[in-house]
């Protein structure tokens, strides 16, 4: 995996003395790191949570955002810490999930270390993503009006403030333009077990669309639902957490794929 210096400047580290599994994690459009924040305080110590730093956002406001998946799953993969001998996995919320899924497949091209467990939350599988209508075309105020309609999950605060939408606007966009101009290539299966997390209230993607990544996997594959729409990871974060903290106990119990 990559040096420290370039890991540092991709990953949020706490460098957790305690840590036995790392789970590396990747946001849904828009989102950042601190979106893992909350939800990592429902694991136990011995699982460390390295949320991934997007440009365009945080602390790499400045930095413009990646408009395509292939290239931020590139970069990514150049900078993904070393797990130190640890087990590791992959969670993707939306467009994490998808961002999550390609790094998967990029480490398997290049023959490093493969996550022992793939976490996909809120996102219909590759082979069944569908854009009918893309968004990351539309002009700005058509484009958050839709973005607040399909989703939700913009605060008031922010959507009250034309400041503060004019300087959100451009990562999200740059975010949906990746995903919407993303293109499926058709691989074998990957090896490690998927575990897939939907909403079901979530009126953007359907918990059959979600089961599809059934298809994705030559390892054990198993469907969550949880109450709440399509942000229900982080508005109710405790449940996932539970979940996704049992099965990586599970894996370092040696029975990851028989849970």
């Amino acid at each position: 995996m990559s040096d420290a210096d370039d890991s540092a400047g991709w990953f949020h580290q706490s460098n957790n003395p305690h840590a036995r599994f790392r789970l590396f994690c990747f946001p849904h459009a828009g989102g950042g790191a601190a979106k893992f924040y909350t939800w990592a305080s429902e694991l136990p110590a011995e699982l460390e949570v390295l949320p991934a730093k997007l440009p365009g956002r945080e602390e790499r406001f400045r930095e413009p955002a990646v408009r395509s998946l292939p290239e931020l799953v590139e970069s990514l993969g150049a900078a993904l810490p070393d797990a130190q001998g640890l087990p590791f996995a992959f969670l993707g919320h939306s467009m994490g999930a998808l961002v999550a899924f390609e790094l998967a497949r990029l480490l398997r091209h290049a023959g490093r270390a493969a996550p022992a467990c793939l976490f996909v939350a809120a996102c219909p599988a590759p082979q069944v993503l569908k854009v009918s209508n893309p968004l990351h075309k539309l002009p700005d105020d058509e484009f958050f009006r839709e973005l607040r309609q399909r989703y939700g999950g913009v605060p008031d605060a922010v959507a009250a403030s034309p400041e503060l939408t004019a300087l959100l606007l451009p990562t999200i966009r740059a975010d949906f333009t990746a995903v919407e101009t993303y293109a499926y290539r058709e691989e074998p299966p990957l090896d490690c077990p998927i575990v897939a997390l939907a909403g079901d209230a979530d009126g953007e993607v359907s918990v059959a669309d979600v089961s599809a990544w059934r298809r994705q996997t030559a390892g054990a594959f198993s469907l969550h639902i949880f109450p709440g729409g399509h942000f229900f990871l982080h508005d109710a974060p405790r449940n996932s957490a539970r979940l996704v903290s049992r099965r990586a106990l599970a894996t370092l119990a040696g029975r990851g794929e028989s849970q």
